[in-house]
């Protein structure tokens, strides 16, 4: 039927997509879902820390959710911090203005006291034209407001639309739909999605004994251990 082959077509779609994202041809477009503290924000935290450490190894391990090169900068966004501001404010701001409130919000205003608003959109639109920007837009679900959602969605994909080589991960809960009652995908059928998988009973006893293991082979490290604990 027409309807089949129009699924197959889109299916078909999202999968070379997938795989030219894979190889590093397209910018990155991902939804990260895990149920409420399944560790969404612990994990963008920790591939923020590795690109800034040039970490190649643990960007390595992940490099099925990262897979462009480790040259780029992270810009990371508690969307949560979105709840504090009117509509009517964000109808004003492009997404440049957003990003700089809210890095502002995790900072302090030490951040802009040492940082002009124009310089930081400068600095933001040369590491995106030149495809370093990496954006981790964390917490979707708790904007909280759908025409905030609807609204901040709009102004990234203008943001988007003019630096196309700007990679983009949103992290919501697994439950999360929009408004309507349909599945979320803020890039529609460019949209990757992966998802974080609670520990199973295997998993967990791995991770126990790889600990062990680490802790036990590196004497410094456990005695740093210690002290911490003590």
């Amino acid at each position: 039927s027409t309807s089949k082959r129009d699924d197959c077509v889109e299916l078909m779609a999202c999968i070379d997509r997938e795989i030219q994202e894979l190889e590093g041809a397209l910018p990155l477009r991902i939804c990260l879902a895990a149920k409420p503290g399944g560790g969404k924000t612990a994990l963008c935290q920790r591939l923020v820390l590795a690109f800034l450490k040039g970490d190649s190894d643990f960007l390595q391990e992940y490099k099925y959710l990262i897979p462009h090169d480790q040259n780029q900068i992270p810009v990371f966004l508690f969307l949560k911090k979105m709840g504090s501001v009117n509509l009517t404010e964000i109808v004003d701001m492009d997404f440049a203005d957003i990003t700089y409130y809210l890095t502002k919000e995790i900072l302090g205003m030490r951040f802009s006291d040492e940082i002009s608003f124009e310089n930081f959109r400068a600095l933001l639109q040369e590491w995106a034209n030149n495809g370093q920007l990496m954006l981790f837009l964390d917490g979707w679900d708790e904007i909280l407001d759908g025409a905030k959602e609807l609204l901040i969605l709009n102004k990234l994909k203008a943001f988007l639309e003019s630096h196309q080589r700007t990679n983009v991960i949103i992290t919501v809960r697994k439950s999360f739909k929009n408004e309507d009652g349909s599945a979320f995908a803020p890039f529609g059928s460019d949209t990757a999605y992966r998802s974080i998988l609670p520990l199973d009973d295997v998993s967990v006893g791995r991770f126990c004994k790889d600990w062990y293991h680490l802790m036990y082979s590196d004497p410094n490290l456990q005695n740093g251990y210690i002290e911490i604990i003590q």
